[in-house]
């Protein structure tokens, strides 16, 4: 029974000291009044005697020593709580700050990678519309102009032979101008050098592609020579020509 209340009182007061006003209190009571308590607690006198002592001493300023202690301690709480409330403000503040400054850095981490996206976009937009633009102009020049030519039986067998290469191939657009475009350098320039057909050609790779295949079908054969240039001889490479591809010239290309 006697430890049961004794337990009682003791969580009582363990959680009435939780309080913030009374451990403060408490503290400050201590604190303020050192001096009594350090001589009740270590002057060698009989408890009688202290408590004259006491009386005595301390009689006219119990009050005083009490209600002192109670204004510190609410002095104390109210500035404790002024500087708790301003660190919290001011953490909210560096908190809110920091959240927009991490928020302004993403936007614009955001806002340079869309950026580049958007270049990029516009970049193969335009590349895209260049080719487009060049296979129409291909395919207006084609269509506009025949490119059927009074030649020989055995030169026509070859030329539809060459055409229908052409046709069959997934670049056939590209192929066929880049035919016309052989025929209407090789008439201008029949003893031009291969590697100026070459750079002069408008899709490089579809003409070596076609040229390729036309040496292959023994229609348009390469060989080297030796020519004087600037007092020197030099080796170039030159184009010869089969009776059939000498026909195929008669195309007009104008």
């Amino acid at each position: 029974m006697e430890e049961n209340l004794l337990e009682n009182l003791t969580k009582s007061l363990s959680s009435r000291l939780k309080i913030p006003i009374i451990a403060t209190y408490c503290t400050v009571l201590i604190l303020y009044n050192w001096d009594i308590i350090f001589y009740l607690l270590f002057e060698q006198n009989d408890a009688l005697v202290k408590i004259n002592y006491v009386k005595s001493q301390y009689s006219d300023v119990y009050s005083c020593r009490i209600f002192i202690c109670l204004l510190i301690s609410i002095s104390l709480i109210i500035i404790f709580t002024m500087i708790n409330t301003f660190l919290n403000f001011c953490l909210k503040w560096f908190y809110r700050k920091d959240k927009e400054i991490t928020t302004e850095i993403e936007s614009f981490e955001k806002i340079s990678a869309l950026t580049a996206q958007l270049s990029q976009a516009l970049d193969e937009n335009k590349a895209l519309a260049d080719d487009i633009d060049n296979l129409r102009k291909v395919n207006t020049n084609l269509s506009s102009r025949n490119l059927d030519a009074t030649i020989s039986e055995i030169s026509r067998k070859d030329y539809d032979t060459v055409l229908n290469y052409i046709n069959a191939s997934s670049t056939k657009e590209k192929l066929k101008f880049s035919f016309r475009e052989l025929l209407g350098i090789l008439k201008k320039k029949p003893n031009i050098d291969v590697p100026e057909v070459y750079s002069s050609a408008t899709y490089k790779a579809s003409m070596e592609n076609l040229i390729s295949y036309l040496a292959s079908e023994n229609l348009l054969k390469t060989y080297s020579t030796i020519e004087l240039k600037q007092g020197r001889g030099e080796s170039v490479t030159k184009f010869e020509f089969s009776p059939s591809f000498k026909d195929f010239l008669n195309i007009d290309t104008d």
